[in-house]
């Protein structure tokens, strides 16, 4: 009995004994914010795996966690004189904030064959606790966000050239920062300036760029919708120098524009002639009414000429005029501006697609998705702007048609 009891329990333990098992590796154990930490996993079995480990999700709160290319590979360890081989993952963590972080509780799917029979066996096996710490130089504690490296350089582009710009006019301004030493994630928005009165601002999805150099690229269109002087706004970020061991400040200074033609200068009509007054107390008068009336009633005249030049730029219509004339210039990326810009002015609250999907036909849909593919896209597009032209009228009449029953009052049954 005790025998059988001895053999039971040697059995069970070298039954233990050849489940796979888990080890993770930090390197180092403390980085700082925004710093990668590897955090390597290895998965080790005393057979061969027939399916690939199912790994845990490693979410940590105020950390990014991601798999750098070729996270994966094969390896094999001698354990108790055995060679059991495994799979290694690593991961990257980048903190973002100074604190200390633990994971534990997770588990890795395993299935490995069983040693007696090449069967396959599924199991749990516990991932040990990780622990590290992240931190921040002394004296960039108040940076928010963190942003550090070796150098960071702002700069602004335009497409203003030469030309001179007049309402209805966009102008295409691009953001870029470059940084040495953090992934391009931890760059933060460049443009945050809320447009000005007149200037209607649409951004594109930012472009973020991983390399010895990390990119963040922001393209903004400035659509000026009347006259006057501008600001485009600039861009400023403060960063943590680790060269010079100090905060440093990238900056791109705002640059002012002027734009012609919203506001038409006021017209005068031709006053009658007046006769020859015969004593000089009535030309007197005559001035003296004229002084006292005709600056008000100009002033007058020129808000009256502006609220309807206003009224004229902020309508359906004149937005539609503009997309008109970018289509028959054939202009796609002026055709997309006005596009957005005019159904942004019409009641559907629809994009480009969802309004030719519910006022166009199938035509319609297929030119508005070659024309954001041939603008955006990563694939060859070319949109028929003509084609595009003739859906557009039809579906703006349907949409007008629409738009004019829903706002009809329903007339009440004569016999209730």
């Amino acid at each position: 009995m005790r025998l059988s009891l001895l053999l039971m329990l040697f059995v069970a333990g070298s039954a233990f004994a050849q489940e796979p098992r888990v080890l993770v590796e930090t390197l180092p154990d403390a980085v700082g914010v925004g710093e990668p930490l590897r955090l390597r996993v290895t998965v080790l079995g005393p057979t061969f795996f027939p399916r690939a480990p199912e790994w845990p999700s490693f979410e940590i709160a105020n950390a990014i966690v991601r798999l750098p290319p070729d996270s994966s590979r094969s390896t094999s360890q001698r354990i108790d004189g055995e060679m059991w081989t495994g799979v290694v993952r690593n991961y990257e963590v980048y903190p973002l904030v100074a604190a200390g972080f633990r994971l534990d509780g997770l588990t890795v799917t395993v299935t490995y064959a069983d040693p007696q029979d090449r069967s396959p066996v599924k199991v749990d096996v516990a991932v040990p606790p990780v622990e590290f710490r992240a931190t921040v130089p002394a004296g960039a504690e108040t940076l928010r966000p963190y942003v550090a490296g070796e150098k960071l350089t702002l700069s602004r582009e335009t497409d203003i050239g030469d030309r001179e710009l007049e309402a209805g006019d966009a102008v295409v301004v691009t953001y870029t920062a470059e940084l040495e030493g953090m992934p391009a994630m931890f760059i933060p928005p460049l443009y945050r300036d809320a447009p000005a009165e007149g200037v209607s601002a649409y951004a594109d999805t930012p472009v973020i760029e991983d390399g010895e150099v990390a990119v963040r690229r922001e393209t903004v269109t400035f659509v000026f919708d009347s006259g006057g002087e501008f600001v485009l706004p600039g861009a400023e970020l403060d960063w943590w120098n680790r060269d010079a061991g100090a905060v440093d400040t990238a900056l791109v200074a705002p640059v002012s524009v002027f734009v012609t033609g919203a506001v038409a200068a006021p017209t005068t009509e031709a006053l009658p002639p007046y006769r020859l007054v015969a004593t000089g107390v009535a030309g007197l008068l005559v001035l003296l009414v004229a002084y006292r009336i005709l600056p008000p009633w100009l002033t007058r005249r020129r808000q009256a000429i502006a609220a309807r030049k206003r009224a004229v730029l902020a309508s359906e219509q004149w937005a539609f005029g503009q997309l008109l004339r970018a289509l028959d210039q054939g202009d796609t990326y002026r055709t997309y501006v006005a596009l957005t810009r005019w159904l942004e002015r019409t009641d559907h609250g629809l994009d480009p697609r969802d309004f030719a999907m519910r006022y166009g036909d199938d035509s319609l849909v297929q030119q508005v998705d070659c024309l954001s593919t041939e603008l955006y896209g990563d694939r060859q597009a070319h949109a028929d702007l003509n084609g595009l032209k003739r859906g557009l009228i039809a579906a703006q009449v349907r949409s007008a048609k629409a738009a004019k029953r829903s706002s009809s009052p329903t007339l009440q049954p004569l016999n209730p």
